[in-house]
């Protein structure tokens, strides 16, 4: 006969939460209670907008005023776009009669403002955009933090973290496409949280058909499910998605649509990219004078040791993701016991990412935000430190971009100490998201409160 005792509760198959203690190899903390009301979710969506809607405010406020040190739109990507729009609307065709660098739905984001009027008409257009993808991006973040934790603490917390990455940005926001990119990322890390592999699949599919990177989270969607014909149907969804709006310009024109591929394998080391900080430290202590170059809309390091590094940098990214990946496999029946702490493995593979690739423009740190400010809300306090720590270093990216990157090429001393302290900033967060990610423990199994 089986006696349950009046004090303990009924058992049901939900997982319960267990304790974390910082920096501990402790197992990780795993939702408890029921999913969230209608009503709480809808109000946390409409803080989340609302606390965009605030640090836009407060970010206007400022450039208008001239506080922030540089103007809305200096050195911003939106003429670029304009161009193209403005091309597009002429009848020139997108790879075949002009080498556009971005792949084909990065077309589409340009058309979202009117290209017939002026460059000023046309950003006002694409920054107002812009601020929509990014609070679309911080409701659906905030609603991945609402079922993975069932807490609207650390669903609202989320929603604040999104608002103060979107403060620490400032106005690359508002002048690059990367918020859509953003967007997708958070479509995705949302379908994760509910355990839906195949939608989670076909945004990260779209993300890949706008800006390439996004596919780096997919053997993080495949990795989590232990069914073949999950995985099955999520890798199709993904290259569906991912390839369908390529099929056009293949067929248009094959060599012209391969142009978003080679354009970027062929560039040179970036002078803001972490593996350029050699050459930053030689410049900052006077060992070292290093040419740089302008080619593929960037400054770059040039010369046979950069080149070096650059041929060298795709293996790099590759090894590192996959180290980051093999820690993720070993530890997959966690991430997919508890969904809240898969952003802490996108974190750690976008960083390395980051931190190994030969381009690193100071946009790409808008990818990360919705994985940023998942980590803030996570019990485990190595992904917190590392998501704060990305954080700073979106920060410091402001310091130097706009503001003083041409002090920047021309070697002054300032902006070179504050480009190498941010690229060790993302090393130290790199690092301590891959830690985070091999202390994950198998979640404990509730304790049985039954006797026979």
């Amino acid at each position: 006969k089986r006696i349950i005792p009046r004090t303990a509760a009924i058992p049901d198959d939900r997982p319960r939460t267990t304790h974390m203690t910082a920096f501990s190899t402790d197992r990780p903390a795993a939702p408890g209670g029921d999913p969230l009301r209608g009503r709480d979710l809808a109000l946390l969506l409409v803080a989340a907008a609302a606390l965009q809607a605030i640090t836009w405010a407060t970010l206007l406020a400022l450039f208008s005023a001239g506080l922030m040190g540089y103007g809305l739109h200096d050195l911003a990507d939106t003429l670029l776009y304009h161009f193209y729009a403005a091309s597009f609307a002429l009848g020139r065709r997108p790879y075949a009669d002009l080498a556009v660098e971005y792949p084909p739905l990065a077309n589409l984001v340009f058309l979202l403002a009117p290209s017939g009027g002026s460059v000023a008409e046309y950003e006002r257009w694409f920054s107002a955009a812009m601020m929509t993808a990014t609070t679309a991006a911080a409701a659906l973040t905030t609603a991945a933090a609402a079922a993975a934790w069932r807490s609207m603490g650390r669903a609202f917390a989320v929603a604040v973290a999104y608002a103060g990455l979107t403060l620490c940005a400032g106005a690359l926001p508002l002048n690059r496409y990367d918020a859509v990119v953003a967007l997708t990322l958070a479509a995705a890390l949302l379908w994760l949280a509910v355990r839906r592999p195949l939608p989670a699949a076909v945004s990260l599919g779209l993300g890949f058909a706008l800006k390439l990177t996004p596919a780096l989270l997919l053997p993080l969607t495949l990795s989590v499910r232990d069914s073949g014909r999950t995985r099955a149907l999520a890798l199709a969804g993904f290259l569906l998605a991912a390839a369908l709006p390529f099929v056009p310009f293949l067929l248009d024109d094959g060599a012209g649509a391969a142009i978003p591929f080679t354009y970027h394998s062929r560039r040179p080391l970036q002078l803001e990219s972490v593996l350029g900080s050699p050459w930053v430290a030689g410049a900052l202590t006077g060992r070292a004078r290093p040419r740089i170059e302008h080619a593929y809309g960037s400054q770059n390091f040039a010369g046979g040791g950069p080149d070096a590094v650059a041929a060298a940098s795709p293996w790099l990214l590759a090894l590192g993701t996959a180290g980051v990946y093999a820690l993720v496999w070993r530890r997959r029946r966690t991430l997919s016991a508890t969904p809240g702490l898969l952003p802490t493995a996108a974190l750690a593979v976008l960083l390395v990412a980051v931190c190994l690739s030969k381009v690193l423009s100071p946009q790409f740190l808008i990818w990360t935000f919705p994985v940023v400010a998942l980590c803030v809300a996570q019990p485990l306090r190595l992904a917190r430190v590392a998501a704060l720590t990305t954080a700073l270093a979106t920060l410091l990216t402001q310091f130097e971009f706009p503001a003083r990157y041409w002090d920047l090429v021309d070697l002054q001393s300032g902006p070179l100490a504050l480009l190498l302290a941010r690229n060790a900033t993302l090393v130290v967060a790199a690092v301590l998201a891959v830690i985070a990610v091999a202390r994950l423990r198998p979640p404990e199994s509730p304790p049985s409160t039954s006797t026979s």
